[in-house]
């Protein structure tokens, strides 16, 4: 029984509804009676309870458990009032008519929600009709024959009489009172209570009332009067409006007709008391029904302006571009998005034909879709307006009368052009990309079919794109392991499986269409959409045959000699120590240091270039005197090492040194040079002469040291009295490094005498040791490990400074007179780093180049001519003073003394130490005193030490000496002394 709008809530709104029911049905049934509105078969003429009863359920349309609880409230409350206040003896009728009253209602509102009719607000006629058939017939027709069933025993009326009279009360109510409670819905009293309705309500309610009494007292048909303002009402007031007034024309009326006899003129005083109130409820319904179809015309009008509205607000902001253009080609109709994309305003358009507004070319452009849409097609096309890229729809408009031009669809299509254009050349440059990757790049679907392989995908498998394309990937990509040919799962399937990405592997293969294949490294990925979705995947193939094979010649070039391709100093070591570690119980080896004899003079003189040949034929030559199992190595510069390992006897390997030093004979012809090189070799045994690699490598160096000193051009085996020597050297090159660094060393000066006056004229610096017990470590013994170690460099250095520094504070004290000469060692020759040195130190102390003199010894100087010519030409360019030491000793070639100017020339003092006795000596210190005078080069005679040698040297010529016989090496202290006379006295120190 619920209808529509049934609920299962329950509020403070439903209990004021609840008793508004209950109060109005139980005030309505009294009221009836009290104004003695019934006919005389006892049955209520006007019976108002019922509708309100009906309407009230109507209205509200509670669920079927409150409808049925109102029913029965009802029901009971006015039974209780009944025998609370009937007479006994009417008690049947009056309780009869009160369960009548509520059953009506019940079962119009029961009947009306079964059909589903909802007549609230009395919208429809349908509604209403429904509601007549069921509240003003149907309703009271079956509840009066109950009635006459109850009546006609207590009042012995007529039963049809009974049946009339209850029906025409029943729907006296229904017609009077049901539709003023359901035209009571919160729009209607809204609209009921405006200021406007109010008064026009009140003027003619007062029409009303004073029509029906005037025209009951003077006109024998008063209805008449009743429907002007009734009309009137139900144009202007709506629904609830003329419901109301009609409720109140009617209760009017049946007033005046039973309190106002002389009312009784008119026509309607023939007609009984209910035959007039059923007459004047049926005679009034016309305003209502024009009341309801008003209103329903009404509500078609306001939905129609609604529609037309809404149509309005959605043609013009509809994101597309609407208009019509008819049979003629004019404009009837654009949207404001249709008047943005012509840059117009609408009135500017309307009425205009395309070419006036776009132009004669878009006109013949468009001239195909506009014929197609003429003759009844749709046409579909892209254009350009005012730089905006649209897609045009033309569709015909077909009306009742035919073909009228067509409708205009267009949106802006802009961003979708730039997009695809965007897409496409991102497209292209991806293509481009996989076309340039130097990787083969290969993508499938999720049923591993191949979608996409580039240029280098086809050359690494053997097959092109179009063959590969649809085909499984494991018919094109087949991946082997890289060590056999069994076949791999291919990543790809992993990839697509467990949605992730798989890692490079390293060890496989690609089998080419071909047959031929190479090691790759792989990996594979999958492809979402942007829900997530893997779609395909990519699979990335790298050959890796180039970098393996790098990989294995760096590893060969990290383990050997770039010069030579022998092992080098790592490899040499790793092998020496897997030997020495792995030598069988009563095995042995051997260990040799092998180096060139003065293989510096070759770089030296003829270049690196020279040299590297020269190494190379050697190592050749090595490696052609050993076993096929033993190492040749090279450690550096001229510098090879040979493993022998499984030695049966000591004696191989002196039988080796003598087989390598046998190959060094023949020379070796390298530039138009045929050179004769020789080799030193130490030999260490092991596990008798050391069982580590350190003590074995450090053991044959010592026997290569002591075959250097041997002689060279020999080998020497490793005895326990090499290593004690070797120890003593390092541990002088440790003292000496850590002199150099406190102030170890210190400068001696041995004066240059004038003869015969005395005179000092200049001095030589000479460096000396001194330990830090005090005792003097003589020259010869740390100048040589100097010269064999990197000391040498920083010796010199040190020297030079403060050479420089002590000249420049005599020459600041006034007692300097003469040039200071300072020894420069050649052995590590770098012309560049001296000339360095010398122009700090000088710069430093402040002291002017020509009272510096650098002394050379011969054959240091003339072992590389070219570099010797930079360094004479920049000392020269300083001022710097050149000497030549120990002239006569070594190897001086006479062009070279004549194209270069050297200051002075010193005669080594083992040609002085011969004179006067000798007159071979004698005569080679003559020859020296000429060439040096035809050179105009001063000449100084070293180690002079007796009257009888300065006596024979003034007698060739030779005026500057330096030796014992005038001053030994003094230190600074002392040698002032000596400048403060100016003058040395001859001591004979034979």
């Amino acid at each position: 029984m619920p209808g529509p709008a049934a609920t299962s809530s329950f509020g403070s709104r439903d209990t004021a509804w609840i008793a508004a029911t209950l109060l109005g049905t139980v005030v309505l049934a009294h009221a009836v009676v009290a104004l003695s509105w019934v006919h005389e078969t006892q049955v209520p003429a006007v019976r108002l309870a019922s509708a309100w009863l009906a309407g009230m359920l109507l209205l509200r349309r509670p669920t079927p458990r409150v409808a049925i609880g109102v029913i029965v409230a009802c029901a009971a409350v006015l039974g209780a009032l009944v025998m609370w206040a009937a007479p006994p003896a009417r008690l049947p009728i009056v309780l009869g008519h009160s369960v009548l009253r509520i059953a009506e209602a019940a079962l119009t509102y029961i009947a009306v929600v079964a059909v589903g009719c909802d007549p609230r607000g009395l919208r429809r006629l349908s509604d209403l009709a429904w509601l007549g058939a069921i509240a003003v017939v149907a309703a009271p027709s079956m509840t009066g024959l109950v009635a006459v069933a109850v009546l006609q025993s207590s009042v012995h009326a007529d039963p049809f009489s009974v049946w009339r009279d209850w029906a025409l009360g029943g729907a006296f109510g229904m017609l009077t009172l049901l539709p003023a409670v359901l035209a009571s819905t919160p729009g209607e009293w809204r609209r009921f209570r405006q200021p406007g309705s109010l008064v026009l309500f009140g003027v003619l309610a007062a029409l009303c009332i004073a029509g029906v009494v005037i025209a009951s007292l003077w006109m024998r048909q008063p209805l008449i009067v009743l429907l002007l303002p009734l009309l009137v009402a139900s144009l202007r007031l709506g629904v609830l409006g003329t419901a109301l007034l009609d409720l109140l024309a009617v209760l009017t009326l049946l007033a005046v007709h039973r309190w106002m006899p002389g009312a009784r003129v008119s026509a309607l005083h023939e007609l009984g008391f209910g035959e007039l109130a059923g007459y004047a409820a049926f005679g009034l319904i016309a305003p209502l029904l024009v009341s309801v179809q008003t209103e329903r015309r009404r509500a078609t009008a306001r939905e129609l302006r609604d529609a037309a509205h809404q149509l309005r607000v959605l043609h013009d902001h509809v994101p597309a571009a609407i208009g019509l253009i008819d049979a003629d080609g004019r404009y009837r109709l654009i949207n404001r998005r249709y008047a943005e994309f012509l840059a117009h305003e609408p009135e500017e358009v309307i009425g205009r034909m395309q070419r006036d507004i776009l132009g004669a070319d878009y006109e013949k452009s468009v001239e195909d879709p506009v014929a197609r849409a003429m003759a009844g097609e749709r046409a579909t096309f892209e254009t350009r307006v005012n730089g905006r890229d649209l897609e045009v729809h033309y569709v015909p408009n077909f009306t009742e009368r035919g073909r009228n031009g067509f409708f205009v669809l267009a949106t802006d299509v802009s961003a979708r052009i730039a997009a695809e254009h965007a897409l496409q050349e991102e497209k292209e440059r991806i293509r481009v990309t996989l076309d340039s990757i130097g990787d083969a790049v290969i993508t499938c679907d999720p049923q591993l079919r191949i979608t996409l392989l580039n240029p280098v995908g086809e050359a690494m498998t053997g097959w092109t794109e179009t063959d590969a394309v649809g085909r499984v990937i494991d018919e094109v990509v087949r991946l082997v392991d890289a060590d056999g040919d069994d076949d791999v799962v291919s990543p790809m399937h992993t990839a697509l499986t467990d949605d992730r990405i798989v890692s490079t592997q390293r060890d496989r293969a690609l089998v080419r269409r071909d047959g031929l294949r190479f090691a790759v490294e792989d990996s594979s990925a999958p492809i979402h959409d942007s829900e997530g979705r893997v779609i395909g995947g990519v699979m990335v193939l790298h050959d890796i045959s180039e970098t393996r094979a790098m990989a294995v010649r760096m590893a060969h070039q990290a383990q050997h000699d770039h010069l030579t391709d022998l092992p080098n100093r790592v490899l040499m070591q790793d092998r020496l120590e897997h030997a020495v570690a792995a030598i069988p119980q009563g095995g042995r080896g051997a260990l040799m240091f092998v180096d060139l004899d003065h293989f510096k003079t070759i770089n030296d003189s003829l270049g690196h270039q020279v040299g590297d040949v020269v190494l190379q034929e050697v190592a050749h030559r090595l490696q052609s005197t050993v076993r096929p199992g033993d190492t040749v190595s090279r450690q550096g510069g001229d510098e090879f090492v040979v493993l022998l390992e499984r030695l049966d006897d000591p004696q191989v390997a002196a039988r080796a040194a003598e087989r390598m030093i046998d190959a060094m004979r023949p020379p070796i012809d390298v530039e138009g040079h045929r050179l004769h090189v020789s080799l030193s070799i130490g030999i260490a045994l092991y596990p008798q002469d050391a069982n580590d690699r350190r003590s074995l490598m450090r053991h044959a160096d010592a026997a290569l040291y002591h075959a250097k000193h041997a002689g060279r051009a020999r080998y020497s085996f490793f005895a326990r009295s090499m290593s004690e020597r070797a120890e003593r050297r390092l541990r002088m090159e440790h003292e000496l490094r850590d002199a150099l660094a406190h102030g170890g060393l210190f400068l001696v000066y041995q004066p240059k005498v004038q003869r015969p006056s005395g005179a000092i004229i200049g001095m030589e610096a000479l460096v000396r040791w001194r330990r830090a017990d005090g005792s003097l470590v003589p020259p010869m013994e740390f100048i040589p490990i100097a010269e064999e170690s990197s000391l040498v460099n920083d010796v010199d250095r040190w020297v030079m400074r403060e050479a420089c520094r002590q000249a420049s504070a005599w020459r600041d004290g006034g007692q300097l007179p003469g040039p200071v000469s300072v020894n420069v060692s050649l052995a590590r020759f770098d012309a560049d780093r001296l000339l360095r040195t010398v122009g700090e130190a000088l710069g430093d102390a402040g002291l002017p180049g020509p009272l510096l003199e650098i002394e050379f010894t011969e054959s240091q100087m003339f072992a590389d001519h070219e570099r010797a010519e930079r360094l004479i030409t920049g000392l020269h360019a300083m001022g710097v003073r050149i000497a030549i030491d120990d002239f006569g000793t070594g190897y001086s070639s006479l062009g070279y003394l004549a194209n270069h100017r050297f200051d002075t020339i010193k005669i080594d003092r083992s040609f002085v130490s011969g004179l006067p006795g000798d007159a071979k000596q004698g005569a080679v210190v003559q020859a020296i005193i000429a060439m040096a005078s035809a050179l105009e080069a001063h000449v100084v005679a070293e180690g002079v030490e007796t009257h009888a040698q300065a006596s024979m040297l003034d007698a060739h010529g030779c005026r500057e000496v330096q030796g014992y016989l005038y001053s030994r090496p003094l230190e600074v202290g002392d040698f002032e002394v000596l400048l403060e006379r100016g003058v040395v006295m001859q001591t004979d120190a034979a």
